[in-house]
């Protein structure tokens, strides 16, 4: 005969070792970001690899005050992916809300707007 408050308490050990298995996988352990992007004045600006000639930069409207490539909430100008001090700029004949220059080291490429 089988004894059913063993079975029970054996069932309890692969249950259990699943729950943690799932609990050290959560999406704060193994974060990962769907998009580059950076943030100015509140603004989210979803990076591209559209690139922006210099001739066409206008004043500078912010820059990076804070990166980091573990997800949660930021306050300031955020990146994911460029460092502290990375200058926004704006782009003549386009709306610093729709659209900004973000500088990087092989030039500027174009922040799109979202939201």
């Amino acid at each position: 005969m089988v004894d059913i408050h063993r079975a029970g308490r054996l069932m309890q050990i692969p249950l259990l070792t699943l729950l943690l298995l799932v609990m050290g996988l959560s999406p704060a352990a193994v974060a990962s970001w769907a998009y580059s992007f950076v943030v100015n004045d509140g603004k989210v600006f979803v990076v591209s690899e559209d690139r922006v000639d210099e001739s066409t930069l206008g004043d500078v409207v912010g820059k990076v005050t804070y990166h980091t490539d573990q997800e949660g909430t930021y306050g300031g100008n955020f990146s994911n992916i460029y460092p502290k001090g990375t200058k926004y700029y704006a782009i003549q004949g386009i709306a610093p809300e729709s659209a900004i220059a973000v500088e990087t080291q092989e030039g500027y490429v174009m922040g799109h707007g979202s939201l």
